[in-house]
């Protein structure tokens, strides 16, 4: 009986792909969050605020807890306007789902980057809080957003419904 090897090294290979992928991804998130814009600067002469955000979003995405692995993650989060926001999401981790749900704050900057805290319900992977740094993209009917916590690796966008 011949043993194939091929496939063993071929997924971590590609598991490492998408967590340089995703590190990338975030990386350049980042950059562009903590970008300080000058006063007149902002694109088409837009001001955002926390208003600009409200509504709920869905979203869907890959990455990895460095305690668990990869997961991949779906669900919505509403933002009020006023700087709450709540939600519900799914992980899957090794066939494994789990349901959680969450509420925090938000802070949105004049050139439409910003912040989240959120409260997850139970703890993910040892995580009760989670912090997240973020831009607005096609008039905030995007949002692009990184996990900034240390062991978590995620990236993505949240699509406005």
């Amino acid at each position: 009986m011949q043993k194939n090897y091929a496939s063993r090294t071929t997924k971590p290979l590609a598991l490492a792909g998408l967590v340089a992928g995703l590190l990338i991804t975030g990386l350049a998130f980042h950059a562009s969050a903590g970008r300080s814009v000058a006063k007149g600067d902002e694109k088409d002469g837009r001001r955002c605020t926390e208003h600009s955000a409200k509504g709920t979003y869905g979203f869907a995405l890959v990455g990895s807890f460095s305690a668990i692995g990869p997961v991949a993650t779906s669900g919505t989060t509403t933002f009020d306007g006023e700087g709450h926001d709540t939600g519900k999401f799914s992980v899957t981790t090794f066939g494994a789902t789990q349901q959680f749900s969450f509420s925090g704050i938000y802070t949105v900057n004049s050139d439409c980057t910003g912040t989240a805290t959120l409260n997850i319900s139970p703890s993910i992977f040892g995580y009760s809080v989670i912090h997240f740094d973020a831009v607005g993209a096609n008039e905030e009917k995007e949002i692009k957003w990184l996990i900034t916590d240390p062991g978590i690796v995620i990236a993505g966008t949240l699509t406005k419904q």
